[in-house]
Protein backbone atom coordinates (compact mmCIF):
# COMPACT_ATOMS: atom_id res chain seq x y z
CA UNK A 1 0.00 0.00 0.00
CA UNK A 2 1.09 3.56 -0.97
CA UNK A 3 1.88 5.94 1.49
CA UNK A 4 0.69 9.30 1.30
CA UNK A 5 3.87 10.77 -0.32
CA UNK A 6 4.48 8.21 -2.63
CA UNK A 7 5.61 9.23 -6.17
CA UNK A 8 6.21 7.97 -9.39
CA UNK A 9 8.27 10.93 -11.88
CA UNK A 10 7.78 10.04 -15.27
CA UNK A 11 7.55 11.86 -18.55
CA UNK A 12 10.91 14.18 -18.14
CA UNK A 13 14.35 13.73 -17.71
CA UNK A 14 16.08 12.80 -14.29
CA UNK A 15 19.41 13.73 -13.70
CA UNK A 16 21.09 11.55 -10.86
CA UNK A 17 23.98 13.65 -10.67
CA UNK A 18 26.14 10.50 -12.30
CA UNK A 19 23.49 9.78 -15.51
CA UNK A 20 20.24 10.92 -17.12
CA UNK A 21 17.28 8.61 -16.53
CA UNK A 22 13.65 8.31 -17.31
CA UNK A 23 11.95 7.39 -14.01
CA UNK A 24 11.98 7.55 -10.36
CA UNK A 25 10.33 6.47 -7.73
CA UNK A 26 10.14 7.76 -4.50
CA UNK A 27 8.46 6.37 -1.49
CA UNK A 28 8.91 7.47 2.30
CA UNK A 29 10.81 10.52 2.09
CA UNK A 30 13.46 8.41 -0.25
CA UNK A 31 14.58 7.35 -3.67
CA UNK A 32 13.36 3.77 -4.16
CA UNK A 33 14.13 3.34 -7.98
CA UNK A 34 15.72 5.08 -10.65
CA UNK A 35 15.97 3.53 -14.46
CA UNK A 36 13.38 3.11 -17.46
CA UNK A 37 10.26 4.20 -16.84
CA UNK A 38 9.21 0.44 -17.84
CA UNK A 39 11.93 -0.97 -15.16
CA UNK A 40 10.26 1.72 -12.39
CA UNK A 41 6.79 0.89 -13.12
CA UNK A 42 7.25 -2.74 -11.80
CA UNK A 43 7.94 -1.10 -8.30
CA UNK A 44 5.66 1.11 -8.73
CA UNK A 45 3.27 0.50 -5.07
CA UNK A 46 -0.39 0.40 -5.43
CA UNK A 47 -1.49 4.23 -5.07
CA UNK A 48 1.75 5.62 -5.54
CA UNK A 49 0.46 9.39 -7.25
CA UNK A 50 2.23 9.28 -10.43
CA UNK A 51 3.78 12.75 -11.34
CA UNK A 52 4.09 13.40 -15.22
CA UNK A 53 7.33 15.85 -15.89
CA UNK A 54 5.83 16.85 -19.07
CA UNK A 55 9.97 16.79 -20.25
CA UNK A 56 11.00 18.58 -17.19
CA UNK A 57 14.55 18.27 -15.81
CA UNK A 58 14.52 16.78 -12.17
CA UNK A 59 18.42 18.02 -10.47
CA UNK A 60 19.50 16.83 -6.91
CA UNK A 61 19.04 19.59 -4.18
CA UNK A 62 21.90 21.79 -3.90
CA UNK A 63 24.20 22.39 -0.86
CA UNK A 64 26.27 25.75 0.17
CA UNK A 65 29.23 24.15 2.11
CA UNK A 66 30.00 27.68 4.14
CA UNK A 67 27.50 30.03 5.16
CA UNK A 68 26.90 31.90 8.75
CA UNK A 69 23.57 31.17 10.14
CA UNK A 70 23.70 33.77 13.09
CA UNK A 71 25.12 36.46 10.95
CA UNK A 72 22.59 35.54 7.85
CA UNK A 73 19.57 35.77 10.51
CA UNK A 74 20.55 39.01 11.68
CA UNK A 75 20.71 40.45 8.05
CA UNK A 76 17.32 38.63 7.28
CA UNK A 77 15.43 40.41 10.40
CA UNK A 78 17.56 42.78 11.46
CA UNK A 79 18.74 46.18 9.86
CA UNK A 80 19.73 45.52 5.73
CA UNK A 81 21.90 47.94 5.00
CA UNK A 82 23.25 46.42 1.64
CA UNK A 83 23.82 48.86 -1.18
CA UNK A 84 23.66 51.63 0.90
CA UNK A 85 25.16 54.40 -1.19
CA UNK A 86 24.66 57.85 0.84
CA UNK A 87 24.27 58.73 5.10
CA UNK A 88 20.56 59.66 4.35
CA UNK A 89 19.39 56.76 3.31
CA UNK A 90 21.86 54.90 6.11
CA UNK A 91 20.35 56.78 8.67
CA UNK A 92 16.45 56.50 6.84
CA UNK A 93 17.14 52.80 7.04
CA UNK A 94 18.14 52.43 10.42
CA UNK A 95 15.42 54.96 11.85
CA UNK A 96 12.41 52.62 10.09
CA UNK A 97 13.64 49.49 11.44
CA UNK A 98 14.09 50.83 14.99
CA UNK A 99 11.02 52.59 14.60
CA UNK A 100 8.92 49.22 13.60
CA UNK A 101 11.25 47.27 16.46
CA UNK A 102 11.14 49.38 19.33
CA UNK A 103 12.58 47.29 22.14
CA UNK A 104 15.86 45.58 22.38
CA UNK A 105 19.55 45.85 20.92
CA UNK A 106 19.56 46.79 16.82
CA UNK A 107 21.21 44.70 14.91
CA UNK A 108 21.78 44.47 11.26
CA UNK A 109 24.79 45.23 8.38
CA UNK A 110 25.83 45.06 4.79
CA UNK A 111 27.18 48.35 4.84
CA UNK A 112 30.19 49.04 2.72
CA UNK A 113 32.58 51.70 3.13
CA UNK A 114 33.73 51.81 -0.73
CA UNK A 115 30.04 53.18 -1.48
CA UNK A 116 29.67 55.87 1.16
CA UNK A 117 31.08 59.27 0.85
CA UNK A 118 33.73 60.24 2.81
CA UNK A 119 35.11 59.29 5.67
CA UNK A 120 33.23 56.49 4.28
CA UNK A 121 33.34 55.02 7.45
CA UNK A 122 29.97 55.30 10.31
CA UNK A 123 31.23 55.99 13.55
CA UNK A 124 29.75 55.63 17.68
CA UNK A 125 28.69 59.07 16.97
CA UNK A 126 26.51 58.52 14.06
CA UNK A 127 24.78 55.40 15.85
CA UNK A 128 24.27 57.67 18.94
CA UNK A 129 22.77 60.35 17.48
CA UNK A 130 20.23 57.77 15.19
CA UNK A 131 19.57 54.98 17.51
CA UNK A 132 20.02 56.82 21.19
CA UNK A 133 20.83 54.76 24.66
CA UNK A 134 19.81 51.08 22.79
CA UNK A 135 22.77 48.70 21.97
CA UNK A 136 23.34 48.81 18.23
CA UNK A 137 25.68 46.69 16.14
CA UNK A 138 25.77 47.47 12.47
CA UNK A 139 28.29 44.74 10.57
CA UNK A 140 30.32 46.20 7.18
CA UNK A 141 29.49 43.39 4.18
CA UNK A 142 32.31 41.28 5.02
CA UNK A 143 31.66 40.68 8.10
CA UNK A 144 35.20 41.30 9.77
CA UNK A 145 34.25 44.60 10.73
CA UNK A 146 31.03 45.92 12.72
CA UNK A 147 30.29 49.54 14.04
CA UNK A 148 28.74 49.59 17.67
CA UNK A 149 27.48 52.66 19.45
CA UNK A 150 28.24 53.77 22.88
CA UNK A 151 25.69 51.62 24.58
CA UNK A 152 27.50 48.26 22.41
CA UNK A 153 30.48 49.33 23.55
CA UNK A 154 30.01 50.10 27.34
CA UNK A 155 28.06 46.66 27.27
CA UNK A 156 31.15 45.26 25.68
CA UNK A 157 33.86 46.37 28.41
CA UNK A 158 35.33 48.40 25.25
CA UNK A 159 36.83 51.94 26.20
CA UNK A 160 40.24 53.84 25.90
CA UNK A 161 41.86 52.14 28.30
CA UNK A 162 41.63 48.45 26.52
CA UNK A 163 44.37 47.29 24.66
CA UNK A 164 44.11 45.52 20.67
CA UNK A 165 43.28 42.28 21.35
CA UNK A 166 45.61 39.91 19.08
CA UNK A 167 44.30 39.24 15.74
CA UNK A 168 41.94 42.43 16.11
CA UNK A 169 41.82 46.52 16.09
CA UNK A 170 39.26 48.98 18.15
CA UNK A 171 38.87 51.99 16.00
CA UNK A 172 39.97 55.16 17.56
CA UNK A 173 39.78 59.24 17.29
CA UNK A 174 43.11 60.67 17.48
CA UNK A 175 42.12 61.41 20.83
CA UNK A 176 42.59 57.34 21.96
CA UNK A 177 39.04 57.25 22.48
CA UNK A 178 37.00 54.04 20.56
CA UNK A 179 35.41 55.39 17.48
CA UNK A 180 33.10 52.36 17.72
CA UNK A 181 34.72 50.39 14.81
CA UNK A 182 35.72 46.83 15.83
CA UNK A 183 37.87 44.76 13.40
CA UNK A 184 38.31 40.60 13.55
CA UNK A 185 39.00 39.64 16.84
CA UNK A 186 37.85 42.54 18.44
CA UNK A 187 34.22 41.67 17.92
CA UNK A 188 34.06 38.68 19.92
CA UNK A 189 33.70 40.99 22.26
CA UNK A 190 30.20 41.88 21.29
CA UNK A 191 29.02 38.27 21.59
CA UNK A 192 26.76 38.72 24.12
CA UNK A 193 25.02 40.74 22.68
CA UNK A 194 24.27 38.91 19.42
CA UNK A 195 23.48 35.85 21.67
CA UNK A 196 20.85 37.81 22.89
CA UNK A 197 19.61 38.91 19.58
CA UNK A 198 19.61 35.42 18.29
CA UNK A 199 17.29 33.99 21.64
CA UNK A 200 14.93 36.90 20.86
CA UNK A 201 14.88 35.91 17.16
CA UNK A 202 14.71 32.13 17.38
CA UNK A 203 11.41 32.58 14.68
CA UNK A 204 13.40 34.74 12.46
CA UNK A 205 16.04 31.88 12.20
CA UNK A 206 13.65 28.94 11.80
CA UNK A 207 11.85 31.25 8.83
CA UNK A 208 15.03 32.13 7.22
CA UNK A 209 16.17 28.65 7.08
CA UNK A 210 12.71 27.59 4.98
CA UNK A 211 13.32 30.19 2.89
CA UNK A 212 16.69 28.68 2.16
CA UNK A 213 15.03 25.47 1.92
CA UNK A 214 12.96 26.69 -0.70
CA UNK A 215 15.78 28.01 -2.75
CA UNK A 216 16.83 24.43 -3.60
CA UNK A 217 18.80 24.13 -0.42
CA UNK A 218 18.74 20.58 1.20
CA UNK A 219 21.93 21.26 2.77
CA UNK A 220 24.78 24.10 4.40
CA UNK A 221 27.85 24.28 6.21
CA UNK A 222 27.25 26.13 9.51
CA UNK A 223 30.41 27.85 9.74
CA UNK A 224 32.33 29.81 13.07
CA UNK A 225 29.71 28.42 15.23
CA UNK A 226 30.00 29.39 18.94
CA UNK A 227 28.24 26.72 21.52
CA UNK A 228 25.13 28.47 22.51
CA UNK A 229 24.15 29.63 18.73
CA UNK A 230 24.56 25.46 18.07
CA UNK A 231 22.48 24.84 21.08
CA UNK A 232 19.89 27.10 20.14
CA UNK A 233 19.98 24.98 16.71
CA UNK A 234 19.73 22.12 18.29
CA UNK A 235 16.74 22.84 20.41
CA UNK A 236 14.95 24.40 17.44
CA UNK A 237 15.26 21.19 15.67
CA UNK A 238 14.21 19.21 18.87
CA UNK A 239 11.01 21.25 18.32
CA UNK A 240 10.59 20.65 14.92
CA UNK A 241 12.70 19.45 12.22
CA UNK A 242 15.08 22.12 10.59
CA UNK A 243 14.21 22.59 7.25
CA UNK A 244 17.32 21.33 5.77
CA UNK A 245 20.27 19.50 7.18
CA UNK A 246 23.05 21.35 8.65
CA UNK A 247 26.68 20.52 9.58
CA UNK A 248 28.29 22.77 12.29
CA UNK A 249 32.21 23.93 12.79
CA UNK A 250 32.81 25.51 16.03
CA UNK A 251 34.63 28.38 16.26
CA UNK A 252 38.04 26.96 17.50
CA UNK A 253 38.78 29.69 20.57
CA UNK A 254 35.38 28.73 22.24
CA UNK A 255 35.84 24.57 21.05
CA UNK A 256 36.63 23.13 24.50
CA UNK A 257 38.61 19.24 25.09
CA UNK A 258 35.44 16.83 25.79
CA UNK A 259 32.65 19.58 26.11
CA UNK A 260 30.64 19.50 22.68
CA UNK A 261 29.75 15.80 20.71
CA UNK A 262 31.72 14.17 18.97
CA UNK A 263 30.97 14.62 14.77
CA UNK A 264 28.78 12.31 13.15
CA UNK A 265 28.67 10.95 10.13
CA UNK A 266 24.71 10.43 8.72
CA UNK A 267 22.21 11.70 7.67
CA UNK A 268 20.82 13.55 10.90
CA UNK A 269 19.18 16.97 10.35
CA UNK A 270 21.63 18.76 12.27
CA UNK A 271 25.79 17.40 13.67
CA UNK A 272 28.79 18.66 14.24
CA UNK A 273 31.39 18.28 11.93
CA UNK A 274 34.18 20.18 12.77
CA UNK A 275 36.35 23.15 13.79
CA UNK A 276 36.96 26.12 11.74
CA UNK A 277 39.66 29.22 12.65
CA UNK A 278 40.62 31.99 11.15
CA UNK A 279 43.76 33.15 9.58
CA UNK A 280 43.08 36.46 9.44
CA UNK A 281 40.17 38.75 7.75
CA UNK A 282 39.12 40.56 4.85
CA UNK A 283 40.22 42.07 1.44
CA UNK A 284 37.32 44.54 1.64
CA UNK A 285 38.51 46.03 5.26
CA UNK A 286 42.16 45.46 4.52
CA UNK A 287 42.47 43.39 7.15
CA UNK A 288 43.65 39.75 5.28
CA UNK A 289 47.32 38.96 6.20
CA UNK A 290 49.47 39.57 2.64
CA UNK A 291 53.10 38.97 1.94
CA UNK A 292 53.63 42.47 0.42
CA UNK A 293 51.61 45.71 1.83
CA UNK A 294 48.24 46.39 -0.06
CA UNK A 295 48.48 48.87 -2.42
CA UNK A 296 46.04 51.76 -1.45
CA UNK A 297 47.02 51.33 2.45
CA UNK A 298 51.56 52.34 2.48
CA UNK A 299 52.68 49.50 4.55
CA UNK A 300 49.56 48.06 5.88
CA UNK A 301 49.61 44.04 5.12
CA UNK A 302 46.53 42.93 7.13
CA UNK A 303 46.15 41.33 10.70
CA UNK A 304 47.17 37.72 11.58
CA UNK A 305 44.61 36.62 13.67
CA UNK A 306 46.48 33.33 15.46
CA UNK A 307 50.39 32.37 16.56
CA UNK A 308 51.63 29.38 15.05
CA UNK A 309 52.05 27.73 18.45
CA UNK A 310 48.74 28.34 19.72
CA UNK A 311 47.05 27.56 16.65
CA UNK A 312 48.56 24.56 16.37
CA UNK A 313 48.37 22.95 19.72
CA UNK A 314 43.92 23.71 19.36
CA UNK A 315 43.98 21.89 16.40
CA UNK A 316 45.80 19.00 17.44
CA UNK A 317 43.12 18.29 20.13
CA UNK A 318 39.98 19.03 17.65
CA UNK A 319 41.64 16.61 15.52
CA UNK A 320 42.50 14.04 17.87
CA UNK A 321 38.84 13.85 19.27
CA UNK A 322 37.58 13.67 15.12
CA UNK A 323 36.64 17.01 14.36
CA UNK A 324 37.78 18.15 10.84
CA UNK A 325 39.41 21.43 10.23
CA UNK A 326 38.24 24.02 8.43
CA UNK A 327 40.65 27.23 7.90
CA UNK A 328 39.51 30.91 6.82
CA UNK A 329 42.59 32.35 4.98
CA UNK A 330 41.93 35.22 2.32
CA UNK A 331 45.64 36.29 1.89
CA UNK A 332 48.59 34.69 0.88
CA UNK A 333 50.44 34.68 3.73
CA UNK A 334 47.74 33.39 5.56
CA UNK A 335 47.15 30.93 3.05
CA UNK A 336 50.60 29.69 3.63
CA UNK A 337 49.91 29.34 7.29
CA UNK A 338 47.03 27.46 6.82
CA UNK A 339 48.76 25.11 4.38
CA UNK A 340 51.51 24.91 6.73
CA UNK A 341 49.16 23.73 9.56
CA UNK A 342 47.26 21.37 7.54
CA UNK A 343 50.87 19.44 6.76
CA UNK A 344 52.10 19.53 10.50
CA UNK A 345 48.64 18.08 11.40
CA UNK A 346 49.19 15.44 8.30
CA UNK A 347 45.86 16.49 6.60
CA UNK A 348 43.29 14.94 8.97
CA UNK A 349 39.87 13.52 7.06
CA UNK A 350 37.55 16.63 6.20
CA UNK A 351 39.98 19.27 6.49
CA UNK A 352 39.09 21.89 3.97
CA UNK A 353 40.15 25.25 3.24
CA UNK A 354 37.84 28.80 3.33
CA UNK A 355 38.10 31.05 0.42
CA UNK A 356 41.79 30.69 -0.95
CA UNK A 357 41.28 33.94 -2.19
CA UNK A 358 44.85 35.67 -3.03
CA UNK A 359 46.51 32.34 -4.14
CA UNK A 360 50.28 32.68 -6.37
CA UNK A 361 51.88 29.52 -7.99
CA UNK A 362 53.75 28.32 -4.90
CA UNK A 363 50.57 28.01 -2.98
CA UNK A 364 48.19 27.25 -5.69
CA UNK A 365 50.57 24.02 -6.24
CA UNK A 366 50.72 22.97 -2.56
CA UNK A 367 46.55 23.00 -2.28
CA UNK A 368 46.88 20.94 -5.88
CA UNK A 369 49.79 18.39 -4.51
CA UNK A 370 47.85 17.64 -1.24
CA UNK A 371 44.29 17.41 -2.51
CA UNK A 372 43.14 20.25 -0.04
CA UNK A 373 39.09 20.37 -0.34
CA UNK A 374 38.74 24.23 -1.06
CA UNK A 375 35.66 25.90 -0.76
CA UNK A 376 35.27 28.67 -2.85
CA UNK A 377 32.63 31.69 -3.31
CA UNK A 378 31.85 32.52 -7.13
CA UNK A 379 30.37 35.60 -6.51
CA UNK A 380 33.60 37.32 -4.76
CA UNK A 381 34.72 37.57 -8.52
CA UNK A 382 31.38 39.70 -9.47
CA UNK A 383 31.62 42.00 -5.86
CA UNK A 384 34.94 42.71 -5.31
CA UNK A 385 34.91 45.36 -8.11
CA UNK A 386 37.99 47.27 -6.39
CA UNK A 387 40.33 44.18 -6.33
CA UNK A 388 42.94 46.09 -8.67
CA UNK A 389 43.10 49.40 -6.61
CA UNK A 390 43.33 47.33 -3.34
CA UNK A 391 46.16 44.96 -4.20
CA UNK A 392 47.34 45.86 -7.63
CA UNK A 393 46.92 43.97 -11.25
CA UNK A 394 50.03 41.70 -10.89
CA UNK A 395 48.22 40.13 -7.97
CA UNK A 396 44.31 40.33 -8.34
CA UNK A 397 45.19 38.11 -11.12
CA UNK A 398 46.10 35.51 -8.75
CA UNK A 399 42.84 36.17 -6.64
CA UNK A 400 40.00 33.25 -7.13
CA UNK A 401 42.08 31.07 -9.69
CA UNK A 402 38.61 28.89 -9.36
CA UNK A 403 39.45 27.40 -12.71
CA UNK A 404 43.10 26.54 -12.20
CA UNK A 405 42.36 25.08 -8.99
CA UNK A 406 39.48 22.40 -10.29
CA UNK A 407 42.26 21.61 -13.37
CA UNK A 408 45.14 20.85 -11.01
CA UNK A 409 43.19 18.51 -9.09
CA UNK A 410 41.98 20.41 -6.08
CA UNK A 411 38.55 19.43 -4.44
CA UNK A 412 36.81 22.24 -5.25
CA UNK A 413 32.95 23.42 -3.47
CA UNK A 414 31.18 26.01 -3.63
CA UNK A 415 29.80 28.46 -1.24
CA UNK A 416 27.75 32.00 -0.68
CA UNK A 417 29.45 32.90 2.43
CA UNK A 418 25.69 33.97 3.31
CA UNK A 419 25.53 36.81 4.54
CA UNK A 420 28.46 38.19 2.75
CA UNK A 421 26.91 36.99 -0.47
CA UNK A 422 23.49 36.05 -1.10
CA UNK A 423 22.40 32.20 -0.37
CA UNK A 424 20.59 32.08 -3.70
CA UNK A 425 22.68 29.42 -5.63
CA UNK A 426 21.68 30.57 -8.92
CA UNK A 427 23.45 33.78 -9.29
CA UNK A 428 26.73 32.13 -8.06
CA UNK A 429 26.00 28.96 -10.57
CA UNK A 430 25.65 31.65 -13.25
CA UNK A 431 28.70 33.90 -12.60
CA UNK A 432 30.55 30.83 -13.07
CA UNK A 433 29.44 30.84 -17.09
CA UNK A 434 31.45 34.19 -17.01
CA UNK A 435 34.42 35.67 -17.20
CA UNK A 436 35.75 37.62 -14.26
CA UNK A 437 35.22 41.61 -14.44
CA UNK A 438 37.40 43.44 -12.21
CA UNK A 439 40.53 41.96 -13.00
CA UNK A 440 41.09 38.34 -10.86
CA UNK A 441 42.28 35.02 -12.50
CA UNK A 442 40.75 34.15 -16.10
CA UNK A 443 38.54 30.94 -16.58
CA UNK A 444 34.81 29.64 -16.34
CA UNK A 445 33.14 26.45 -15.99
CA UNK A 446 30.43 24.62 -18.01
CA UNK A 447 27.15 24.20 -16.51
CA UNK A 448 28.47 20.44 -15.63
CA UNK A 449 31.12 21.98 -13.57
CA UNK A 450 29.08 24.87 -11.96
CA UNK A 451 26.48 21.97 -10.99
CA UNK A 452 29.03 19.82 -9.33
CA UNK A 453 30.03 22.46 -6.83
CA UNK A 454 26.84 22.43 -5.52
CA UNK A 455 26.02 18.98 -5.27
CA UNK A 456 28.36 15.79 -5.20
CA UNK A 457 31.26 18.24 -4.34
CA UNK A 458 29.54 20.24 -1.56
CA UNK A 459 28.11 16.47 -0.29
CA UNK A 460 32.00 15.33 -0.13
CA UNK A 461 32.80 18.92 2.20
CA UNK A 462 30.17 18.32 4.41
CA UNK A 463 30.74 14.38 5.07
CA UNK A 464 26.91 13.76 3.25
CA UNK A 465 27.54 10.75 1.25
CA UNK A 466 24.30 10.54 0.17
CA UNK A 467 23.34 13.72 -0.86
CA UNK A 468 24.31 15.87 -3.71
CA UNK A 469 23.06 12.73 -6.73
CA UNK A 470 19.73 10.92 -6.27
CA UNK A 471 20.68 7.58 -5.36
CA UNK A 472 18.53 4.24 -4.59
CA UNK A 473 17.84 4.26 -0.44
CA UNK A 474 19.15 7.99 -0.19
CA UNK A 475 16.73 11.32 0.98
CA UNK A 476 14.78 12.46 -1.78
CA UNK A 477 15.72 15.74 -1.92
CA UNK A 478 15.59 17.50 -5.22
CA UNK A 479 14.54 20.27 -7.69
CA UNK A 480 11.96 20.16 -10.50
CA UNK A 481 12.82 23.01 -13.40
CA UNK A 482 10.69 24.35 -15.71
CA UNK A 483 13.47 23.47 -18.53
CA UNK A 484 14.43 20.40 -20.03
CA UNK A 485 17.79 21.39 -19.56
CA UNK A 486 20.27 22.49 -17.14
CA UNK A 487 21.85 24.74 -19.89
CA UNK A 488 18.95 26.56 -20.80
CA UNK A 489 17.84 26.84 -17.19
CA UNK A 490 21.24 28.03 -16.43
CA UNK A 491 21.14 30.93 -18.99
CA UNK A 492 16.76 31.63 -18.34
CA UNK A 493 16.11 35.21 -17.27
CA UNK A 494 13.68 34.18 -14.66
CA UNK A 495 14.02 31.96 -11.41
CA UNK A 496 14.18 28.28 -13.68
CA UNK A 497 12.33 26.05 -10.62
CA UNK A 498 9.21 24.56 -10.65
CA UNK A 499 9.34 23.17 -7.23
CA UNK A 500 11.13 21.92 -4.87
CA UNK A 501 11.10 18.66 -2.63
CA UNK A 502 13.03 17.40 0.44
CA UNK A 503 12.01 14.04 2.16
CA UNK A 504 9.66 13.64 -1.22
CA UNK A 505 7.38 16.67 0.31
CA UNK A 506 6.99 19.49 -1.80
CA UNK A 507 9.19 22.89 -0.14
CA UNK A 508 7.04 25.80 -0.13
CA UNK A 509 9.07 28.92 -1.43
CA UNK A 510 9.78 27.94 -4.82
CA UNK A 511 8.30 30.00 -7.53
CA UNK A 512 6.58 29.15 -11.09
CA UNK A 513 4.32 26.73 -11.52
CA UNK A 514 3.66 23.35 -9.77
CA UNK A 515 4.46 19.90 -11.47
CA UNK A 516 0.93 18.09 -13.10
CA UNK A 517 0.03 15.61 -11.35
CA UNK A 518 -1.67 12.45 -13.52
Amino acid sequence: MAGTDDRLWLDGRIFTGRELIEAMLVEDGRVRALGSEAEVLRDRPTGAVIERLGGRLVLPAFIDSHVHILESSVRFGGVDLSGVADWAEFEARLRVWTMHHPVGPVLGGGWDHERLPSPGWPSREFLDRVVGDRPALLDRICEHVTVANSAALESAGVDRSLPDPPGGRIGRHSSGEPNGLLFDNAIRWTIPLREQWAQNHRTTIREMLGRWAGLGLAAVGAMSVRPAEWRMLEQLDREEPLPLRVRGYLRLDRWRPGAHPRPRDGEERIALRGVKASMDGALGSRTAWLREPYDDAAGERGLRIWEPGELGEGLRAAAGEGFGIALHAIGDRALAQALDALEELGHPPGSRIEHASVAPPDLRSRLARDRVTTVIQPEFRSSDWWLVQRIGRARAVECYPFRELLDSGVPVAGSSDSPVESIDPWPALRSLLEPPRFGSAPGTFSPGEALSLYTDAGARALGLPQLGGLVPGGPADFLVLESPTWEFALRSERCPMSSVWSGGRSRSGARGPPVRSA
